[in-house]
């Protein structure tokens, strides 16, 4: 497909991750682009996932294995891409699988269109076997970083934010930390990676298979650690903010922090935690704020009543 042979890295953050995990190995490793080279971070299990990696890397040379402690896989991630010697890098999930073209595609359409950041359709799957995608009316071609970044802030359903399903030039991550939330880091990675890429390859190939399993991060219930969402979801706004950001993008980020606030405190209700208390005492003065923000300076789209009235149901 491309005489294009550079050095592409994918890295894999994996914890207790051994069920699943050889799926999403296997499909990496039978890629028909073959210069890759594989890092899975063991990101502190406590199964058999870190004896599983050492295997791989045993019987095939391209596969690195970096055990570090747990610190969430933010931070697994740039350990990750701090270790990697490739010009291009990919993030895949360990327990996603991608399909065996997805790295040639990805890199021939960046380079045949001038693009530093190529990506796919992700295939979202259930246990069940039912699958759907977000994205099937839209057609391959260039997007800007402007309006994936408005996608992620007000929720679209042409939200584009996870750092998986896409490869990158490896400089664009430069200077950029991962933070080691367990909610919503990758949208606080890619608000500033969008921000400093003025065009990205969209395929309408479905590619990436994100599979939602029961008990994974990305699946529906409630934590405390989901509270930590409006803390991923104030950092953005902070860095538009700082940053100066137009009108424009600043009312999308206000959009996102009251989605936060209203979503996670209603399901803090809802599960009827032990918390309550302390979640409503700490969580209420920045809803409120929240809120007047809104108000002022978002765009306002069909559901925002829903959620607003939500909000005040959750902190009054």
């Amino acid at each position: 497909m491309t005489d294009v042979d550079e050095l592409l890295s994918v890295i894999v953050p994996a914890y207790n991750a051994q069920e699943w995990l050889p799926q999403c190995l296997d499909s990496i490793l039978v890629q028909t682009y073959r210069n890759l080279e594989l890092i899975v971070v063991d990101d502190g299990s406590t199964d058999g996932t870190g004896e599983l990696c050492d295997g791989y890397a045993l019987r095939d040379p391209r596969v690195r294995i970096l055990h570090v402690p747990n610190g969430g896989p933010g931070v697994a991630r740039k350990t990750g891409l701090d270790s990697s010697g490739g010009g291009w890098v990919a993030f895949v999930d360990s327990d996603d699988w991608v399909d065996s073209r997805m790295f040639e595609v990805l890199i021939a359409a960046a380079h045949e269109h001038g693009a530093d950041i190529s990506g796919c359709v992700p295939c979202n799957e259930r246990p069940d076997g039912s699958r759907w995608s977000n994205f099937s009316d839209c057609s391959s071609g260039p997007v800007s970083g402007k309006r994936c970044n408005l996608d992620i802030l007000y929720q679209t359903g042409h939200a584009w934010g996870a750092v998986w399903g896409k490869i990158y030039r490896r400089e664009i991550f430069d200077g950029i930390e991962f933070p080691s939330l367990s909610n919503l880091e990758d949208y606080v990675v890619m608000t500033r990676v969008y921000d400093r890429v003025p065009k990205i390859w969209f395929s309408e190939e479905q590619l990436y298979h994100h599979c939602l399993r029961e008990g994974s991060l990305s699946s529906g219930g409630f934590s405390r650690s989901k509270i930590r969402s409006i803390d991923a979801a104030e950092t953005i706004r902070k860095y538009f903010a700082d940053g100066h950001a137009g009108a424009e993008m600043l009312g999308g980020a206000d959009s996102l922090v009251l989605r936060m606030y209203a979503q996670m405190l209603w399901l803090w209700r809802k599960a009827g935690s032990p918390d309550r208390h302390w979640v409503l005492q700490e969580r209420r003065a920045g809803a409120i704020k929240a809120l007047g923000r809104f108000i002022r300076n978002s765009r306002k789209q069909r559901g925002d009543g829903k959620l607003v009235a939500i909000l005040l149901l959750s902190i009054l």
